[in-house]
């Protein structure tokens, strides 16, 4: 997967931005100012498309060589899997701090990268008394990293995310006839939907499987056959 198609799959899974003041239910006046992600995951999501668009900036330039030979190394976004922690940060030199993890407001830069890794400090006169330092953070692939960020803040795996996305494509049910009704299928998990009886308002078909989650088609018509 190259990073233009992951920005693609990572944009599909996002919300669309919705005005703040209907989501609060501020008066009509507060309308039009300020547009926000409806959902936590879409400002994760947000984040690792900002990581894949500034892979893509370094491809611009040219090869990893000649990159760094323009750039200091501390200056290079990379991705970082820390074990006992059991959680993905980035790496680049902002201030004083280098490592970043994902919080409420996205990633917050945090953590020096020289600290006496994985020890248990103790300093009465401080503060905090005692400290146990996380173990050291290991660099690791950046699809590697994409794939358990989304699972840890999102909830799935790369290919998870990719069927969730395909799944918003509604598709057609599978007519499934019967001697005297008919029932409607989900083409996907071939749950039953809904059962038609005759004219009643039992033959609307819902928007999506409440099974596997998979878009459905509300038209009745031109429906796949199983027989």
């Amino acid at each position: 997967m190259t990073p233009e198609e992951a920005i693609e799959m990572l944009r599909g899974m996002q919300n669309k931005k919705v005005d703040y003041a209907e989501l609060v239910c501020a008066p009509a006046f507060a309308s039009g100012y300020t547009y926000v992600y409806p959902e936590p995951e879409d400002y994760a999501i947000e984040e690792a498309i900002s990581a894949l668009k500034e892979i893509q900036q370094y491809r611009k330039i040219g090869t990893v060589e000649e990159f760094r030979k323009s750039v200091r190394e501390d200056e290079i976004l990379k991705f970082y899997y820390c074990e006992s922690e059991d959680d993905y940060y980035i790496g680049k030199r902002i201030g004083n701090f280098y490592y970043a993890r994902y919080g409420e407001t996205g990633f917050e830069w945090f953590m020096s990268r020289y600290l006496p890794w994985g020890e248990h400090v103790v300093s009465p006169h401080t503060l905090w008394k005692e400290y146990t330092y996380p173990s050291k953070p290991k660099e690791i692939p950046f699809f590697e990293w994409l794939q358990g960020f989304l699972k840890k803040y999102c909830g799935g795996t790369v290919e998870e995310c990719r069927e969730a996305v395909e799944k918003q494509n509604p598709k057609k049910c599978v007519n499934d006839f019967c001697p005297d009704h008919t029932h409607y299928k989900c083409p996907s998990c071939g749950k039953i939907q809904k059962t038609k009886y005759g004219d009643s308002e039992f033959g609307c078909i819902l928007n999506y499987c409440s099974n596997c989650g998979q878009a459905l088609d509300e038209n009745l018509e031109e429906m796949k056959d199983e027989r």
